[in-house]
This record gives C-alpha cells, sequence and structure tokens, in this order.
C-alpha cells in the first residue's frame, strides 16, 4: 500500500466539541478542535514515517459534513437550510467562506509531531474536495441533459469545484486537487439517459 485516502472532517452530526470533530458550534461561535488536528498530526506522521501517501478528504455528502455546515448557517445566520438540500452548501456564501477557512486551517497547520507545514508536506499526496459530493437540486428543469443547472453549479467553469479547487491549488500549490468519487455507477440517478453528473452536477 502507498497511498491511502482518509476522511479528514467532523465524525458526527452535530458536531460536539470531542476528538473526531474538527469544527463545533457554541453560543454561535465556531470554534476548532485542537485534539483532532493533532490526531491528523500523527496519522500523517505514521503514514511518512512508513513511506505512505495520503489523500485528505475535506467533506461527506451525508451527516459527517454538509449537513454541517447548512446547520450551522441556520443557527448563526437565521437560515432554513433543510439538512436534505445539498445545494446550499454549494451556493451559500457563508459556507463557501467556511469552507475555504478550513482549507486555511490545514494549509497553515504546523504538524505538533514532525513540525512540518502542511502546504509542504509531501506525505499529503493531494486534496480531495469531498466524498460524493453531489448537488440533489431536483427542482433543475434541464435535469438529466447537459443543460443541466446541477451539472452547470457544481462541475463546469466557475461552478463551486472549479472554485475550490482554485482555492485550494493556491493554498497547497505543489499537491494534487481532486474531487472525490460519486461512488454510483453510471445511469444510477432514474432516467439520466446521458451520465450521472447532469443528475447530481
Amino acid at each position: 500500500i502507498t497511498v491511502i485516502r482518509a476522511w479528514a472532517f467532523n465524525r458526527n452530526s452535530p458536531a460536539t466539541s470531542s476528538t473526531g470533530n474538527f469544527r463545533y458550534l457554541s453560543n454561535g461561535t465556531l470554534n476548532w478542535v485542537e485534539d483532532t488536528f493533532v490526531s491528523l498530526d500523527r496519522v500523517l506522521e505514521s503514514a511518512r514515517s512508513h513511506n505512505v501517501k495520503m489523500v485528505l478528504s475535506l467533506v461527506d455528502n451525508n451527516s459527517q459534513g454538509k449537513e454541517d455546515y447548512c446547520r450551522w448557517s441556520d443557527a448563526i445566520y437565521g437560515t432554513s437550510y433543510s439538512t436534505n438540500t445539498g445545494w446550499n452548501f454549494f451556493d451559500d456564501a457563508n459556507i463557501r467562506l467556511w469552507y475555504k477557512e478550513f482549507v486555511d486551517k490545514l494549509a497553515n497547520r504546523r504538524n505538533t509531531i514532525n513540525g512540518r507545514l502542511y502546504s509542504e508536506d509531501n506525505t499529503i499526496f493531494s486534496i480531495e474536495l469531498g466524498n460524493e459530493l453531489r448537488y440533489d437540486k431536483g427542482s433543475d428543469p434541464f435535469i438529466n441533459t447537459l443543460n443541466s443547472v446541477n451539472l452547470a453549479n457544481l462541475g463546469l467553469t466557475g461552478g463551486w469545484a472549479d472554485v475550490m479547487s482554485t482555492y485550494i491549488k493556491s493554498k497547497f500549490p505543489n499537491h494534487l486537487v481532486g474531487y472525490g468519487d460519486l461512488g454510483h455507477m453510471w445511469q444510477y440517478a432514474e432516467g439520466d439517459s446521458i451520465y450521472n453528473g447532469t443528475f447530481y452536477g
């Protein structure tokens, strides 16, 4: 084994002040959990000592990811984002800022075990935008076609993936950036006769 893909996002939702969650909400403020970052430090040092490279995935499509960001927006800004409306994660300006803040936190972190700056650590093979990320906006009038709004908003030039991967590259210039596996086969979405991405973005 030479490359391992690992989660670098909260372990439960709603996130609490406990090891395993990178960030949580308390009294209207988002806080970092240092113990979790130290755990990631240890993972990276162990990988380095075994000559293994790491792929770090920054958010999950389901409860340990997009849902946390939407809950935080509801609590802080009074939005009414259902945890099932995944497009709010991609569209909301504050949520985009929080995601970028997490990228910044990782890029600027110095490993407490070996002193390496994450943005310069070649143990990190690549940064992955997220796991199974999809737009899920069923009201798209052009769903299942190449004119899909979902596809444009998430996957095309100027879409979320383009904006965020460009941002990550500005913070991790010597690392690869990947989108992440959708985890489903072609034509998984009912009626999508072209390809799965036109439904999910």
